[in-house]
């Protein structure tokens, strides 16, 4: 089996919007092989894309778990966490992800969109902050995200 074929596959139907080409690809590889990080991944996108966060956060707890030094694979968690769960139980996971990524500015970010929305503006700012001094575009996406529209809001 060439695992790089399959991958060309599906990477060509999602980017082509082909969601369902691409499942079907996924379900004739051996479990053992979409079991993979680099097919879990596919599988996650594919989830993400029609909105499944049940199924994306167990693929990528699978993920954080095969490679925790991944960053993107916490972000994600957390964000399918957020959606299915609590916005609390999302903080968690970024924050034991911090530990191991804590230069990493989406999670700074992100941990500022957190604290806003539970209205812990200090926070916020001092997260907000870290991320935009490690990559500025942070700074404009923070004009209009609305998880921040607390911290906008307040005079603190």
């Amino acid at each position: 089996m060439n695992r790089q074929w399959h991958l060309s596959h599906l990477r060509g139907y999602l980017e082509l919007g082909m969601d369902r080409d691409a499942r079907r690809e996924l379900r004739q590889l051996p479990e053992t092989v979409r079991e993979e990080p680099a097919f879990l991944a596919m599988a996650m996108q594919i989830h993400q894309n029609a909105q499944r966060w049940p199924s994306v956060e167990r693929i990528a707890r699978k993920l954080v778990k095969q490679e925790p030094g991944q960053a993107g694979w916490w972000i994600i968690l957390a964000f399918a966490t957020r959606r299915i769960r609590s916005i609390e139980a999302a903080r968690r996971i970024l924050l034991k992800a911090e530990d191991l990524h804590g230069k990493e500015p989406t999670i700074q970010f992100n941990l500022a969109c957190y604290a806003a929305q539970l209205g812990d503006i200090g926070e916020a700012r001092i997260r907000l902050a870290r991320a935009i001094a490690r990559e500025s575009h942070f700074a404009e996406l923070a004009k209009s995200d609305p998880d921040l529209e607390p911290m906008r809001r307040s005079k603190e």
